[in-house]
Parts: structure tokens; sequence; C-alpha cells
């Protein structure tokens, strides 16, 4: 199950955000990669959670880059549900939009993991009950959600090197939602190219991107508990380019500008 809603709606928000600034990391010198062997594995189960891991994956990653904390998890099932209610869909698993996650994770924060877990319930495929969604959504949990927000969401990047600086150097990442079909991810991994066309359609799927490789290829993670994978350049083009693709970006600060979140990594 994915869920992943990507329409007219999404694309209207989407569009109305900022684009990176012109030549923002000009004088940086990016980081040669950008690895994350620290991120956990997230699986969304049997419901259409998708977009909600994609984001609060994206918070762990603006809370490392800002202060260092490679410890907190933040909640993808409140992720989920909070996104769904920014978009009027609460009420049922009909999955949510990314940028209705990236106004949650702006406005309001994401919801630590020990305060709202996953359920087994979610994993075998059963969506939160109405009196669960209300403690989920409680005004405590979105007191808690406070302390970690993003500061700035951008437009989807126009070139390679912007996708790889607001990682590399502005410490933050990319959330996207693509059409998904079988056999996307193959058996190495290593998504060389993206046309649905033809294709077994599964639905709308939301990942997040928050590093790279030194070939440039990027580090993707799925959802449904395989981990980690690889796009390269050309497939984030394709992918890119596809009308039904919803990119949002986002930072621990509201100018993108290089931080040295990595501190004098040798990847420098």
């Amino acid at each position: 199950m994915e869920l992943c809603i990507l329409d007219p709606v999404d694309r209207l928000f989407t569009l109305s955000l900022p684009p990176l600034p012109p030549k923002f990391a000009d004088g940086a010198t990016r980081p040669k990669a950008v690895r994350n062997e620290w991120f956990r594995k997230e699986n969304q189960g049997g419901i259409g959670s998708c977009n909600g891991a994609a984001w609060a994956g994206l918070g762990e990653r603006v809370l490392y880059s800002s202060t260092g904390d490679k410890v907190t998890q933040l909640s993808k099932l409140w992720m989920y549900l909070a996104a769904q209610r920014a978009g009027g869909l609460l009420g049922a698993d009909k999955g949510s939009r990314p940028g209705d996650g990236g106004k949650v994770a702006l406005e309001i924060g994401i919801c630590p993991e020990s305060l709202c877990p996953y359920p087994d319930s979610a994993m075998r495929g059963q969506y939160p009950r109405q009196a669960d969604r209300t403690q989920i959504l409680s005004a405590a949990n979105a007191a808690a959600a406070a302390q970690y927000k993003v500061q700035q969401l951008w437009r989807k990047p126009q070139s390679h090197s912007e996708t790889l600086d607001l990682i590399g150097l502005s410490g933050g990442g990319w959330v996207y939602g693509i059409t998904w079909y079988r056999g996307l991810i193959p058996a190495d991994r290593i998504v060389k190219e993206f046309n649905p066309r033809g294709k077994q359609i599964l639905g709308g799927h939301a990942m997040n991107a928050l590093g790279y490789f030194q070939n440039e290829n990027l580090e993707a993670n799925n959802t449904h508990g395989d981990g980690p994978f690889q796009i390269t350049p050309k497939a984030w083009a394709q992918m890119l380019a596809d009308r039904s693709t919803s990119v949002v970006g986002a930072t621990g600060t509201q100018d993108a500008r290089p931080i040295d979140w990595l501190k004098n990594s040798p990847w420098f």
C-alpha cells in the first residue's frame, strides 16, 4: 500500500514554494559524499503512511544538521495523520500529500516517536480508530512537536547540483512523491531509469533523499523495511520531469545557507 496523493492541490502548493536562492552555494565546497549509516530503516506496514515516514526522516536529518542529535526519532504515524488533517483527508486510510506534510513540518513540527509509536495494528493494515486519532493529534503531542520544526520549505530543484547542494551544504533533504510501479527498485538497488509507461502501477509513493555518493547517485530511503537505495542522476532527472512527481525540500535554516553540519568531515 502506497497512498501518496499526487494531485492539483499538491502541485499548486509545491509550485508556490520559493526556489533555492541563485548561486546559494557559491564559494562553498560541497562534501564529496553524504552517507546515512545512522538512519534507521522504516516500515509503513499495511497503511498508507509513506509520506509521514518520509517527512519524519527528513525532520530527523534537519535535527541532526541543526543540533548534532542522531538519536531522537520522530513519529511517522503522527506525521501521517497530521498531514491528513492539514489536507482535509483525516478519517480514512486515503493517504496524504507531500505538500501537506511540508506544511505540518514547517508550521507545527513533528512529534517524537516516543510519544506516538507505530502500533502493531498499523503494521497489520489497521488505520487508527477515531479515539486513537484524537489522542495521537492531541494538543500535548502538538506542543511536543513544536520543538522539531523545519525552518523553510523549497521548490523542487532545477538541477542535480541544486539537489546535492541542499543535502550536502545546507544539511537538508528532499521528500518526493512519485508514480510507483512494480520493479522500480531493481535487485542491485540502483534506479537507473524512471519510466512508468507500460508498467504495473502500484500507486503514488513518497520517500526521502538525504544523502549521495561520490558518483552523485542519490541515497534514498524506501519505507517498506528494505531501507536505502540509489537513484542515478539520469533517473532523478526523469523523476523531476514527470508531471505527476511532487518534490519538496526542507532545511533547518531559513535561507539554505551552507553550514558545516558535518563538522570537518573527511568528505570535505
